[in-house]
């Protein structure tokens, strides 16, 4: 089994990068969403022609790498079992954010609540990338890019 790492997440991501944008920071993380938001983000992905909509599934503790762009944020979710393996993704704009609140937890750890009018998501966020081979520091830069980019 392949451990996270730097590739892959790039190579995962890129398959959901919008066309015309450049990922600014990326990182990894555990998703949690409700299905309310899940279902609006999967029929705006849809109604857009975006590739992965049929794939969101069921994000109750899914891992993700996550790319932020200028204008979207971009999830790529994973196996829990296999991060090798990709299990869907989906696309979030920055203009459909209408709240974002962000709750420092133990160890360094942030959970990011986006809140959208389809519904509304946690992500939680870890500094920590032990037991993988994902750079530390990018691991730290991506979340705080986007703690600033939600504030």
């Amino acid at each position: 089994m392949e451990l996270m790492n730097e590739n892959r997440k790039m190579e995962m991501l890129n398959n959901f990068l919008v066309p015309g944008e450049s990922f600014n920071a990326t990182m990894w993380g555990t998703i949690m969403a409700d299905a309310k938001a899940i279902m609006g983000i999967a029929a705006g992905m849809k109604a857009l022609g975006i590739p992965g909509a049929g794939g969101v599934g069921a994000l109750a503790n899914q891992y993700c790498y996550v790319g932020v762009s200028d204008n979207y944020i971009s999830f790529c979710c994973i196996s829990n079992m296999d991060p090798s393996v990709m299990t869907g993704g989906f696309i979030l704009s920055f203009s459909d954010i209408v709240e974002s609140k962000v709750k420092k937890g133990l160890f360094g750890r942030k959970v990011v609540t986006i809140k959208t009018n389809s519904g509304k998501m946690n992500l939680s966020l870890a500094g920590n990338t032990i037991g993988s081979k994902l750079s530390k520091e990018k691991q730290i830069e991506g979340i705080e890019y986007l703690v600033n980019r939600l504030m």
